[in-house]
């Protein structure tokens, strides 16, 4: 069945967990007319402590029907249209018997881009999307353009169907878990950052995740752009497969026509034209950071920005929260918190642009399934000491087989006090997990700030 929006009077629609994306998904339903009913896995009165006052009076309604602590597969047959938040897998009973009768099973965001019209702009990958995605709408502001910024870094998508009637562009942050379920999403420009091991505790196969990336580019074609890493296997790959004009960029090589890392300086080649960006700015550091920047110019260009402009934004950007965040020095002790570290490579990059041997290193959390032998070479080269917490913390100390001193201080408290005594002049304390923060903390933010304010206490 094809489904418009403004027809969705009388459908009967089933949301599929009630996070951030699903509770827009139900205001927006709610609104068009259609007959909703709600499931969630956890508990109403535990869902209900989480709920703003507009989100709760609307659950409360009896115009919504509402089935808490479990996911019955009969009431998924029962509908026109399932709208599954991303947090929720795919394989539910009830998602495979509605795709049996062919009942369209949609995410927030496919909702959504069927809604607005303006380019869209996603960005997807490992690592750095938060970063990119913010430094492009910072640099297409600056260039003149109404922009919006959204999807997975904070505000959902279908929030935007009205505000979009009004804007020139979106940039959207797209995760793995939202591109399985899109089916006509269409970027007029697609950015694939990296590719590496990650939410291996979802996907039964490192193959099914890269997977899921690659829905990035389905439905591009020929006056579309692709913007990938060029210096990544897997980015490659998916490179090839689609039919949208190619621009890549390295941090590693020289890459004619595309992006490169010049010493300080980023290259940007094309025809017969060579752009010079000074990478200088001191609240991005690390090599992970340049290919962000390296994709945001290719991104901005592309729609016109003066070079002044991108280069303004380079110099002024002041980074995100909890991604290599300085947060002090103290007897000539530097602190960085990294708590969006939540995979392997994320670490791996953190560590990259930091001094060998100088280096002590908080790390743990809850494992996603992860293998942490890659770090053991960069423990060795970097690490003066390894600081391990959470539930991760003897599944990590085992596989880098004491590559350095190595502490199990369980908690992160207790990890702060400790490599502050241990630490010397001129060492750099950096927090980046390697994990979820979901043993300990209600999240990366929550799990960030408590590290920041034990190192502000010292």
């Amino acid at each position: 069945m094809e489904f418009k929006i403004d027809s969705m009077k009388g459908k009967k629609v089933l949301v599929v967990g009630l996070g951030k994306s699903g509770l827009s998904a139900l205001r927006f339903l709610h609104q068009k007319g259609a007959l909703v009913t709600v499931t969630d896995a956890r508990r109403e009165e535990e869902l209900k402590t989480r709920l703003d006052p507009t989100s709760l009076q609307l659950l409360t309604s009896n115009t919504i029907k509402k089935v808490f602590g479990s996911h019955p597969p009969k009431i998924f047959e029962e509908q026109d249209l399932i709208v599954l938040s991303p947090g929720v897998p795919t394989d539910l009973p009830g998602i495979k018997k509605a795709l049996k009768k062919k009942i369209p099973v949609w995410g927030e965001m496919e909702l959504a881009c069927r809604a607005i019209t303006i380019p869209i702009i996603a960005v997807t990958g490992t690592n750095g999307k938060s970063t990119t995605v913010t430094l492009i709408h910072e640099m297409l502001k600056k260039g003149g353009k109404r922009v919006l910024l959204g999807g997975n870094i904070g505000t959902p998508l279908i929030d935007f169907v009205e505000p979009s009637r009004n804007n020139d562009l979106l940039v959207v942050e797209v995760s793995s878990f939202q591109l399985e379920t899109i089916q006509s999403f269409h970027p007029k420009v697609a950015v694939l950052l990296n590719i590496a091991p990650d939410h291996l505790d979802r996907y039964s196969r490192f193959t099914d995740y890269v997977k899921a990336k690659a829905r990035l580019i389905k439905n591009q074609d020929k006056n579309d752009l692709f913007i990938g890493n060029g210096s990544d296997k897997y980015c490659l790959a998916i490179a090839r497969k689609t039919k949208a004009k190619k621009c890549f960029f390295s941090s590693q090589k020289k890459i004619p026509g595309g992006l490169f890392l010049n010493g300080s300086e980023i290259n940007y080649q094309f025809g017969k034209n060579k752009e010079v960006y000074l990478a200088r700015n001191n609240h991005l550091t690390g090599l992970h950071n340049k290919e962000n920047m390296m994709a945001a110019i290719a991104t901005a260009r592309h729609f016109g920005v003066s070079v002044e402009s991108i280069q303004g934004t380079l110099d002024s950007f002041l980074g995100l929260k909890h991604r290599m965040e300085y947060v002090r020095e103290t007897n000539g002790v530097t602190y960085y918190n990294d708590s969006k570290g939540t995979n392997v490579s994320a670490t791996l990059m953190a560590l990259a642009g930091l001094p060998d041997k100088k280096v002590l290193l908080i790390a743990g959390g809850r494992d996603k399934g992860s293998n942490y032998k890659p770090l053991k070479t960069v423990a060795r080269k970097k690490l003066k000491g390894l600081y391990l917490i959470g539930e991760a913390a003897e599944k990590i100390r085992r596989e880098l087989g004491g590559q350095t001193k190595t502490v199990i201080a369980e908690t992160l408290e207790k990890a702060v006090y400790l490599v502050s005594g241990d630490a010397a002049w001129g060492d750099i304390i950096l927090f980046s997990p390697a994990c979820a923060s979901y043993d300990q903390f209600k999240n990366f933010e929550h799990r960030g700030e408590t590290f920041k304010n034990l190192v502000m206490r010292l």
